[in-house]
């Protein structure tokens, strides 16, 4: 396992290097879907974007579910983010936090997921990515949410 994880870290520049292409591409896309909060990058931080995470806003924020399902019947395979600390398990039965305790990471953790972004994605399977959630939020905004 060392080494491939050596093999892994001779590469790593060129890892970045792909998945920042991958998330310039993916910004440059989607910046004008207003259901959507992209990521940002600092101008402090170089973001490496190890995933590229979308946060659904306004009509969209509570359909994740439909959303995510839409993109995978158009064959876009997608993720749930991390689920907030505050919200597992673990840390509420230690009595380190309860649900309520981060409200701002509560939404994150509910609103958002991540598009496919591996450092083999081409530029092509970017914009089939891009155009298939573009239609999907159209779609969801424009019909009622299911089950209501």
């Amino acid at each position: 396992q060392a080494a491939i994880g050596c093999a892994q870290l001779e590469r790593v520049e060129d890892i970045i290097d792909r998945k920042r292409a991958t998330a310039a591409r993916y910004t440059g896309l989607l910046r004008d879907q207003e259901l959507l909060q992209l990521p940002v990058e600092k101008s402090y931080a170089r973001n490496v974007y190890w995933m590229y995470h979308v946060a659904l806003l306004g009509g969209a924020a509570t359909r994740r579910a439909e959303v995510m399902r839409s993109l995978a019947a158009q064959g876009v395979e997608t993720r749930e983010g991390f689920v907030p600390a505050n919200q597992q398990e673990i840390f509420q039965g230690q009595g380190w936090t309860t649900p309520d305790d981060c409200p701002k990471a509560n939404v994150a953790g509910a609103t958002g997921f991540y598009l496919p972004s591996g450092p083999t994605l081409t530029e092509s399977e970017v914009r089939q990515v891009a155009a298939a959630l573009g239609e999907v939020l159209s779609e969801t905004i424009s019909s009622p949410a299911q089950g209501h």
